[in-house]
């Protein structure tokens, strides 16, 4: 039995219903790996969705079957083996994208059995003696439809737009199951907006900007680790006064990168570590069946993130001890150190992303310099929460480092900014993959062909580094390395094209008495993927 937002009295709340009857309402959602927010807007007043007993963030766990439960109404079903974790990261997948990128590990990042049923990513339920199959997409639009009617149900609001926050990586696919899920729940005008756009529409919401800017998105959530370059660029007039007025603000994505691993890993972890030294402090200590009592450990990771996110404390082993009684002690302390310590190895692999996202968004730029074409880096995710998150970035990028004021409803903030300042326009983008060619040739000729999309306009100017700017190709990049004692970066080679089939073409004559690697690096996007020829004499 959910309230009405926040304490509020009956009077109040019929009169919100009220006003909700005759006024458009905008509502942004953002369902997380973790958490889900929901924020809604009429007139210029803003409101968080208060889920149960004030609380404006729910928790994203769904106990699947018929009749599902959500929150902490699903944490008290852990045990039925049919509670959902990280739904976001199952939809628009197959069964082998799961088992290909979390291998074993996909029962604990999910918490559930998963089957190829039909040729569909598909959870096994067993209600009543039979197994019934759902669809993560099937879980969505269950989880739309809870908020839809918290929404309307509780304020009769009419809902005249809905933006729903996704990951920049996402696909067609599962942008089209996102939509696909909120329209059937009810949502009407549905756009999806990306997590790195929202937060950066949050910053910019309280902050001025006449000038181009590149912003570095650092998303450190609970499911994974997501990095975004993003370029503001202002358009401006000048007024009688001599005041600036920024009319439009054109906003594109210039790289993304990902790591499949996020804050729910870093719990795990700090879980198995601290189960391992209790034991290795008190021999005699014997664990329960993780098997037959799984709400019991999921109630531990539960607190070990609770505890983690205050910096340390003690944390309570009694619920997953089967000796108690032999026990004198049932808590160990997660010490601060601890907690960084394991923070600060995904933070080590992030660092080295970051550098290669950078690399890619500016590959013409000296590598030395890159880093200073970062103008703003915004922290979000829930992990940013702990200092040695942005300690760590501000190691690497100093006073750049830019902390949104509420981390946990920044991207919701953005959503509902984006929808009610038409001054945002998203520039269409193309996710952009790196390829590289490797290959060995003789003294004598070398020679390669690569097919490339027909139109591109290709440079003629001999140098080491050359650029083909193109719409659908960004840079094309050739090194030649002599292998063996003396190396030494060659001249680039004649390149000629032929307009019927629109080749690149890589010829090469090399006067050495050594053997010659060629290193091909190059950009291609989405549905113009570049065709690979190799030919070597």
């Amino acid at each position: 039995s959910t309230r009405l937002v926040s304490e509020r009295s009956g009077v109040r709340s019929s009169l919100e219903a009220f006003y909700f009857s005759f006024m458009s309402v905008v509502v942004c959602i953002d369902i997380g790996s973790v958490n889900v927010a929901v924020k809604f807007k009429w007139g210029e007043e803003e409101e968080s969705l208060d889920f149960i007993n004030g609380e404006t963030l729910l928790p994203s766990v769904v106990n699947v079957g018929n009749g599902m439960k959500f929150g902490k109404a699903a944490v008290l079903s852990v045990s039925s083996g049919s509670v959902l974790t990280n739904l976001k990261l199952l939809i628009g997948k197959s069964f082998e994208d799961v088992v290909t990128r979390y291998r074993r590990l996909y029962l604990r990042k999910f918490n559930v059995p998963l089957e190829n049923h039909d040729g569909v990513l598909s959870i096994p339920v067993t209600e009543e003696g039979e197994t019934k199959y759902y669809k993560p997409s099937d879980v969505l639009r269950a989880m739309f439809s809870y908020i839809f009617n918290s929404l309307t149900e509780r304020y009769g609001m009419d809902i005249a737009k809905t933006i729903v926050t996704v990951p920049e990586r996402f696909s067609d696919i599962q942008r089209e199951e996102y939509v696909a899920a909120a329209e059937g729940a009810g949502f009407q005008g549905v756009s999806l907006l990306d997590e790195s756009v929202a937060a950066t529409l949050a910053f910019m919401k309280t902050k001025n900007i006449f000038s181009m800017r590149k912003v570095l998105v650092f998303n450190f959530g609970g499911g994974s680790i997501s990095i975004s370059i993003l370029q503001v660029d202002p358009r401006t007039k000048s007024n009688a006064d001599g005041s600036i007025t920024v009319e439009k603000y054109f906003i594109s994505t210039l790289a993304t990168s990902k790591i499949p691993k996020g804050g729910d890993d870093v719990d795990r972890e700090l879980m198995e570590h601290l189960m391992t030294t209790f034991q290795n402090e008190h021999p005699i200590v014997q664990y329960i069946s993780r098997e037959n009592n799984k709400q019991d450990y999921y109630n531990l990771l539960y607190s070990v993130s609770q505890i983690k996110e205050r910096g340390g404390g003690d944390v309570s082993l009694d619920g997953v001890i089967d000796n108690i009684e032999s026990m004198d002690v049932l808590s160990i302390e997660l010490k601060r150190d601890m907690i960084n310590s394991v923070v600060m190895e995904y933070m080590e692999e992030s660092i080295t992303l970051i550098q290669n996202t950078i690399a890619r968004a500016f590959p013409l730029i000296p590598e030395k310099s890159r880093i200073s074409q970062i103008d703003m880096v915004l922290p979000v995710g829930g992990m940013c929460n702990i200092p040695c998150v942005t300690e760590s970035l501000e190691k690497k990028f100093g006073k750049t480092v830019v902390c949104p004021p509420q981390l946990s409803s920044v991207l919701v903030d953005g959503g509902l900014v984006y929808a009610s300042d038409q001054r945002y326009i998203l520039e269409n983008y193309e996710p952009i993959t790196r390829n590289e060619c490797y290959f060995k040739g003789s003294k004598d000729a070398l020679y390669k062909d690569v097919i490339i999309p027909k139109g591109t306009r290709l440079p003629y100017v001999k140098r080491k580094f050359f650029k083909s700017k193109q719409v659908n190709q960004e840079w094309v990049e050739t090194k030649f390395y002599v292998e063996k004692e003396n190396k030494e970066t060659k001249e680039i080679p004649v390149r000629f094209r032929n307009r019927k089939e629109s080749p690149f073409m890589i010829t090469a004559e090399v006067n050495t008495s050594f053997d010659v690697m060629i290193y091909v690096s190059f950009l291609s996007t989405k549905g113009k993927e570049y065709i690979q020829m190799f030919n070597l004499n």
